[in-house]
Formats: structure tokens, C-alpha cells, sequence
């Protein structure tokens, strides 16, 4: 924690968690500094991961970047989802949450449409469509 606040790390920093990218360099820095060599380490913290992932990527002298516009892979908020699910499609996202506790669409309706939209990406070119009746 003492090395992320002087690498500028602010209290409450964080990703959006349940869909996030780590590259390669933040792991080798993770390892080099030694923050792999515990597993357990955090496990009876209270410390959320998208928190913990903020502290250890400023420790390691890297900062965050949140790739939530049109176009870049996440479609996240906080509470329930970006957009509807088609309209997410429409913007280009590829990693969606959360398909909970969105105040519009029932989690089993979002459910359904990508599950469909998975069914169509695998069918071939002249198999009928899941969307059609």
C-alpha cells in the first residue's frame, strides 16, 4: 500500500470489477516485487479485487485505463448494464456485465439474447437463424 500511495495511488482507486484486462507487464512487475508470492494474502481482507487490483497496479508503477467507450471491448457500470443488449452489440463491446441487477432488462431476458447470439456466431453460413420464428 506504501508503494502504491507514493507511485500516486489514490484511496478508493479501482477497476471495474467482474471484467477486466491485466497485462502481461503488470504481472512480471507483480512477481518482481513479490505480490504473487502469497495466493492467500487478501483472502480475510475486506479489500474488494477491483480494489486491490487499483492498489497493486500503481504499486507496480502502472496505472489504469477504462476502454468503457463505443467501440472498445468493455460495455460495464456499476449497476446493471451499459445499454440494452442490443444496442451493446451495436456499440461494439465484446465484455458485457453485468447481467444482474439491471433496473430495465431481467437478468434471464439478457440471458437469453446472448445466448442466442452465440447459437448464430457458431451456426453455418447457410443454416437458418435462432432469430427467426
Amino acid at each position: 500500500m506504501r508503494t502504491a500511495l507514493a507511485n500516486g495511488y489514490e484511496p478508493g482507486e479501482h477497476c471495474l470489477g467482474a471484467a477486466c484486462a491485466i497485462s502481461g507487464e503488470m504481472l512480471r512487475r507483480m512477481a518482481a516485487l513479490g505480490c504473487l508470492d502469497d495466493p492467500l494474502l487478501w483472502r480475510r481482507t475486506l479489500c474488494p479485487d477491483d480494489v486491490m487490483m487499483g492498489i497493486y497496479t500503481r504499486a507496480v508503477g502502472l496505472r489504469s485505463i477504462s476502454l468503457t467507450a463505443d467501440g472498445e471491448p468493455f460495455g460495464l457500470k456499476y449497476i446493471g448494464l451499459a445499454d440494452t443488449p442490443v444496442r451493446l452489440l451495436q456499440r461494439g463491446f465484446s465484455l458485457i456485465h453485468s447481467v444482474k441487477n439491471d433496473p430495465l432488462v431481467p437478468e434471464a431476458t439478457i440471458r437469453r439474447f446472448y445466448r442466442a447470439r452465440r447459437i448464430e456466431r457458431r451456426a453455418p453460413a447457410n443454416a437458418p437463424s435462432a432469430q427467426q420464428p
